[in-house]
């Protein structure tokens, strides 16, 4: 439990938005109040420099495309009738219990995109069981408990629900859910980014996961964004570029405690 919550509060401090304004306070306190000038410029114009690529489109979208495309979306090939696998595993990706809002919005949208998925899936092979997991952190439910709410909602019969409560983030979800998938072949499915990861960790195990992913951020499309528009920063960009340095510090993370 305690390297979980290591885990959580160090790399709250590494990613883009929190680099950022530790150089630039660092900058603005020696350019106030100490007598290095010439580092408080360099300081501030590093924050700059960052703050500007990593807001910028082309610099997070070409690493992001290239982690979301690690595995094609293959998933929907399960055919009803077919010799398909029992479980469809649906990773936890965070919730709010806020009775104030449907349920439906009360996961995150990389959870509903998740759970999309993970019903698409279900319709076209039927006979095949979706595993929600997540436990419950900083949350009286769990990610697994409001997923399946979801899902009920949208007409997924709770006999083809299971739940997985126990796991609070995705190395403990492939230790405690290779107990119930074992050697045989099953469906994974979360966001793209996070895929490779999640693989990783449960091949780890001894699994066989089927990649399904699912919320990809960047895309390719028939009208690409030119002339003076694609220059301009974005917060989305952020967005993405927080992404990618999550799943990159995760990854350090897992191979440093030897989950890889």
């Amino acid at each position: 439990m305690f390297a979980f919550f290591l885990k959580k509060f160090v790399s709250a401090f590494l990613l883009p938005m929190p680099i950022f304004f530790a150089l630039a306070f660092v900058g603005l306190f020696f350019l106030w109040f100490g007598k290095r000038q010439r580092t408080a410029k360099w300081l501030i114009s590093f924050a700059v420099v960052w703050l500007a690529l990593f807001s910028w489109g082309p610099l997070p979208e070409h690493f992001l495309k290239s982690l979301e495309r690690t595995y094609p979306a293959n998933g929907m090939q399960l055919q009803e009738g077919g010799d398909n696998p029992e479980y469809i595993v649906v990773l936890g990706g965070g919730h709010v219990s806020d009775p104030d809002v449907p349920v439906s919005a009360r996961i995150s949208p990389e959870s509903l995109a998740r759970l999309a998925e993970a019903a698409a899936i279900h319709r076209k092979a039927p006979d095949t069981k979706l595993i929600f997991s997540g436990g419950a952190y900083n949350d009286p439910a769990s990610n697994a408990q409001v997923m399946a709410e979801v899902a009920r909602s949208i007409g997924i019969d709770d006999k083809a629900i299971v739940l997985e409560e126990r796991p609070l983030d995705t190395k403990d979800e492939a230790k405690i859910l290779s107990e119930k998938v074992g050697k045989k072949p099953f469906v994974l499915v979360t966001t793209a980014s996070h895929m490779r990861r999640s693989v990783a960790l449960f091949k780890k195990q001894g699994t066989a996961p089927i990649p399904a992913p699912t919320g990809h951020r960047v895309m390719d499309s028939g009208k690409k964004e030119t002339g003076w528009q694609s220059f301009f920063p974005k917060s989305s960009n952020l967005e993405k570029t927080e992404v990618l340095f999550h799943e990159y510090l995760g990854l350090i993370w897992a191979k440093w405690r030897g989950q890889l």
